[in-house]
């Protein structure tokens, strides 16, 4: 970690994410940068907390895209939100006929709490 404030080249020109990652890789690579102060105990809890909600996010995503290929599957319409939602969670059961596929429906349902 650096102080931004204290690198003025990183100001300059067009910034993305790739520009500045190769901005700051060529300061280390050159001369020091200036070290930010994170505190006894750093960045470690924070880091672990941002990485359960990025997982926790995209197993959400992956939860809700299987949800909506089990009806997609079986030619059920099935746009919008209305078919994670849990009051409606009993009708959108019922639409499923194959006992296998509801029995996965089932499964996933609660997941998407």
């Amino acid at each position: 970690m650096c102080d931004p404030r204290k690198n003025a080249s990183m100001k300059e020109g067009h910034q993305s994410d790739k520009i500045d990652a190769r901005r700051l890789a060529e300061l280390l690579r050159l001369h020091p940068l200036n070290p930010v102060y994170h505190g006894e105990h750093g960045l470690r809890t924070l880091k672990k907390l941002v990485r359960s909600y990025l997982t926790s996010s995209k197993d959400l995503g992956r939860v809700r895209t299987r949800v909506k290929a089990l009806y997609r599957s079986g030619a059920i319409a099935c746009t919008g939100k209305q078919v994670y939602a849990p009051q409606h969670r009993a009708e959108w059961l019922g639409k499923l006929t194959e006992p296998g596929v509801h029995r996965r429906a089932e499964f996933y349902f609660p997941q998407l709490l």
